[in-house]
């Protein structure tokens, strides 16, 4: 199970990728609507060839309800007694993003605030900002491209190029007109995981799949919502919604993994969904006229992870 459970969840990630990083073909024109997979397809396709890629972003995830089971841990529980969300929006360009978060939990929210240029880092926390003028995006760039083995622009390409060529089998819904955007028309697709067209992307890879892996996942398709939803014209993605409303402890027989834990949850309602706009529109940042060096907030918070030159300490 461990080996299909991953290749289910890259997947899965694969499409809310769609909607993280920024000629269609394939699907219909602005009458008659695509396929579930053309639309998805023209999408990886139009993200590819939008240069510069630059977008407003509005993203939540949230966990509405949560059941314990009888006899649950405290951990469990403390998740029971109120919705916990985590939210975050701003703007994202390759030289600049604005980011602001917030994060509620048992009764208690929380936010942060991130700006980021080229060569500038500036994050505000608990109603201080910290800052540097010696890291920023270009440099934090080049240390995840270290670490990964490769560039951004490689990895987003391997991304598009596995939504072509699974997109078609990972959910099947139906595509009808979607809600106005930024006063672009949409189609939307919406509809669950495709267990047979996972199962066999699984087996293509050379995974084996029994019956008690299907069984597993056919009910946490029964209980999955995808939706998916994308300009008629220009085919870049407008929003994407992944929920579920399942009863673990229904299937944590079945589960070879973690079915203790599975046990302990009977239900819970969850859900992921990222907005997009203003797709082209410039995106700057205004940093902050005083702020403390940010080894103070990494140090503090971080174990001094950061490192960076000091701005001006605040007044």
């Amino acid at each position: 199970m461990t080996r299909f459970r991953i290749t289910v969840v890259a997947l899965i990630s694969l499409l809310a990728l769609v909607a993280l990083v920024a000629g269609c073909g394939g699907g219909g024109d602005s009458e008659q609507p695509p396929s579930p997979s053309a639309l998805v397809i023209d999408s990886a396709r139009a993200l590819k060839a939008q240069k510069p890629t630059r977008f407003a972003f509005d993203t939540q995830a949230r966990v509405d309800e949560l059941v314990p089971a009888a006899g649950a841990s405290p951990q469990v529980q403390q998740f029971s007694g109120s919705p916990t969300s985590l939210g975050l929006n701003g703007a994202y360009s390759a030289e600049a993003i604005q980011a602001r978060g917030s994060a509620s939990f048992a009764g208690q929210t929380f936010t942060a605030e991130a700006l980021a240029g080229a060569r500038e880092l500036y994050v505000r926390f608990l109603g201080s900002w910290y800052g540097t003028k010696d890291i920023g995006l270009q440099q934090l760039r080049q240390q995840a491209e270290q670490r990964g083995g490769r560039s951004s622009d490689q990895a987003f390409n391997e991304a598009v190029a596995n939504i072509e060529r699974y997109g078609r089998d990972v959910f099947t819904g139906e595509v009808t007109e979607g809600p106005e955007v930024d006063g672009t028309p949409t189609w939307q697709t919406e509809g669950t995981l495709n267990v047979d067209g996972l199962q066999k992307i699984a087996e293509r890879q050379g995974e084996q799949v029994d019956a008690q892996d299907r069984e597993v996942f056919e009910k946490i398709a029964q209980g999955t919502t995808l939706a998916y939803v994308i300009g008629q014209e220009d085919k870049l993605p407008r929003r994407v919604r992944f929920a579920v409303n399942l009863m673990p402890s229904q299937f944590a027989g079945s589960a070879r993994e973690n079915g203790e834990d599975l046990k302990q949850v009977e239900r819970v309602r969850a859900s992921f969904t990222v907005n997009m706009s203003k797709w082209g529109d410039p995106v700057e940042i205004k940093p902050p006229a005083n702020f403390q060096p940010i080894e103070q907030l990494a140090q503090r918070f971080l174990g001094g992870a950061l490192g960076g030159g000091a701005g001006q300490p605040s007044q």
